[in-house]
């Protein structure tokens, strides 16, 4: 089961499954499918990426997150050149995926409130994850808030934790993400693009001399 719904959804989905049969015995027939509709909501809106490893070349970095690349301009946070923000829905997969090889640095999860983007308290009272990861001279800062959604963002990995690529590190479901990138990243995405976590690729770092 783990394979393919987050562990932390698996109660919903079976607490939703056991109300469905338990109506039905009683025959609540309109609160049986209800309680079975969000069975099927559960299990689709947690649903795990499969991701099928693949030899990445060190210099390459491939997408975290799916959903749409709505901004591409420069950096508002110092040490970095330029910002991809990517806007994600509650049809794309939720699965966050390490992007590189890497470890991560630094990492704040903040739970708070769930307000519309629009909202100008949106950045400073929603859910928030930020984290750094760093491998070398490669470095990358990911930021993920959450907009108006229901499910709650989760992080399943640590600080000071080494990832490979490919691997899930969190999950959130309708967000926004921005991704700073150092100077010298080149982008392979464009404006307006839809992308799929792990099988787009971001862009490249600088070729080491």
């Amino acid at each position: 089961m783990q394979k393919y719904i987050f562990p932390t959804a698996q109660k919903k989905f079976f607490y939703g499954l056991g109300l469905s049969l338990l109506f039905a015995f009683l025959d609540f027939d309109f609160l049986s499918l209800a309680a079975f509709v969000y069975s099927i909501v559960v299990l689709f809106v947690y649903r795990v990426k499969q991701v099928h490893n693949v030899a990445h070349n060190p210099e390459e970095v491939s997408l975290n997150v799916s959903g749409k690349v709505v901004a591409i301009k420069p950096s508002d946070k110092e040490h970095y050149e330029k910002m991809v923000v990517i806007e994600s829905g509650f049809l794309d997969n939720g699965s966050l995926i390490v992007p590189m090889n890497s470890e991560i640095k630094n990492v704040s999860f903040k739970r708070g409130t769930r307000l519309d983007k629009k909202d100008f308290l949106f950045t400073k009272l929603n859910e928030m994850l930020t984290l750094t990861l760093e491998k070398e001279e490669k470095k990358l800062a990911i930021v993920h808030i959450l907009k108006k959604s229901p499910f709650g963002l989760e992080f399943f990995a640590k600080e000071k934790q080494k990832l490979q690529v490919g691997e899930i590190y969190g999950y959130g479901c309708c967000m926004v993400t921005t991704i700073y990138l150092p100077e010298g990243f080149s982008l392979a995405i464009q404006l307006d693009q839809k992308v799929n976590a792990y099988e787009t690729l971001l862009g490249y770092f600088p070729k080491e001399n």
